[in-house]
């Protein structure tokens, strides 16, 4: 299969304006890998919108639909979706598409739930279809670096992980409201899935997570909103009481033997925070934040510091994967200095890439459907020991065998 994927973008929200604009940056690289027919949202202004940029950035008017079934009925050489809705119905919509043999692309948390999660894959299996989830983070050139430094051991066997999260601004609103009720994901679910990945791809498997959960503010506020969401904002409320906890301190237990701190909050005052930094036995690393372009700051026992291009020099074999060198235009860096979001439009792009290029080479994803359950295990795996007050696995949470805190959501859903 070489011709171009007919993909239809499905939720036109913040995110999924976000994704097209992932789309744009591919086209613009000179991938000419994914074509868009169509988009979908139940609201027919935002799909007009997204429509619209598409129509005066790619040069092409997709069409419209708000409902996901007359557009699988209709588009009869589609290949693909991006499913850009809120987390409450993936499995559903997801099942939907994989029912009509169409591969699928899911924005994370790929499920509202652990056994969401499972429904989305065991339908993926059943049709025969391709399953990506959207993480963007690990496809970051320094988080490919850091990666090639902790695989060979630079520092020595990692031990200990600190990774700090504490956003500033209060009792701001983080963008729409599903982000701060339960029975549709919550922050810690929202931003958790991140790290979740990131971890375990930097680090390995994690056994087990004991963490507090808590809700300190009890009334958020909306202070302005991206451009990307503006469209999207425009009549939902500006004020909310969140049910979804917003903050989580939890020490892991890796399965190499490494511990990890760990802290998730967006109930910071004043300055927030955010540190990943790695100890090893011959040294440790200062990670620069996600999507940044900032370099990696390493110390080791018995040499001075090494920062951006000199810790290059410490893994001469590391050279970036064809899809990164094409968005980003270099090799290997050990920094670059791009504004935020050309930084985000590119790493949306590689997820596009990489699925179109599992769906023409017939193999898996970068992340999968395991991977995106995996992520959302973590997430779920604080919400349920804050919720139990005790320590859970990581593998029982992941096969739904502890769910405790997750029942409501699960019963609410039908699942």
């Amino acid at each position: 299969m070489t011709q171009s994927i007919r993909l239809a973008l499905v939720g036109c929200g913040g995110m999924g304006l976000r994704h097209l604009h992932g789309l744009i940056e591919l086209k613009r690289c000179g991938f000419d890998t994914v074509d868009l027919v169509a988009v979908c949202d139940i609201n027919a202004d935002h799909a007009a919108h997204v429509a619209d940029v598409s129509q005066d950035d790619l040069g092409i008017k997709p069409q419209i639909y708000t409902d996901l079934a007359q557009l699988l009925v209709s588009e009869k050489s589609l290949d693909a979706i991006d499913l850009v809705t809120d987390p409450i119905s993936h499995h559903t919509l997801a099942c939907m598409a994989f029912d009509a043999g169409i591969h699928v692309m899911i924005e994370k948390p790929m499920g509202v739930t652990v056994r969401a999660c499972h429904v989305i894959i065991e339908s993926a299996k059943r049709n025969g279809c391709k399953l990506a989830v959207a993480e963007n983070y690990r496809r970051d050139p320094m988080n490919r670096l850091l990666k090639a430094v902790i695989d060979n051991e630079i520092i020595g066997v990692p031990y200990l992980v600190l990774h700090n999260h504490i956003a500033g601004g209060g009792s701001i609103m983080s963008g729409t409201l599903w982000r701060h009720q339960k029975h549709r994901g919550g922050y810690l679910i929202e931003m958790g899935v991140h790290y979740g990945d990131m971890l375990t791809y930097l680090l390995g498997d994690i056994d087990e997570v004991y963490a507090a959960t808590a809700i300190f503010e009890e009334h958020r506020a909306r202070r302005g909103a991206s451009r990307f969401y503006q469209h999207r904002l425009k009549n939902e409320p500006t004020s909310i009481q969140p049910d979804a906890e917003e903050t989580a301190a939890a020490t892991l237990k890796f399965g190499n033997g490494a511990f990890g701190q760990f802290t998730l909050s967006m109930a910071g005052h004043g300055r927030g925070v955010r540190t990943r930094q790695i100890f090893g036995a011959k040294g440790s690393i200062d990670a620069p934040g996600d999507r940044s372009g900032n370099p990696i700051r390493l110390k080791l026992d018995d040499a001075d510091e090494f920062i951006g291009d000199s810790v290059l020099d410490l893994v001469p074999d590391f050279t970036l994967d064809a899809i990164n060198q094409g968005l980003f235009g270099f090799e290997r860096a050990g920094s670059y200095d791009l504004p935020f979001e050309s930084i985000d439009h590119k790493l949306l792009a590689y997820e596009y890439q990489d699925f179109a290029e599992a769906i023409r080479e017939d193999r898996s994803p970068e992340v999968d459907g395991d991977g995106g359950l995996i992520a959302t295990a973590f997430a779920y795996a604080l919400c349920e020991s804050g919720y139990l007050g005790k320590p859970v696995s990581l593998s029982a949470v992941a096969a739904d065998e502890i769910n405790a805190y997750q029942a409501e959501i699960n019963e609410n859903v039908g699942l």
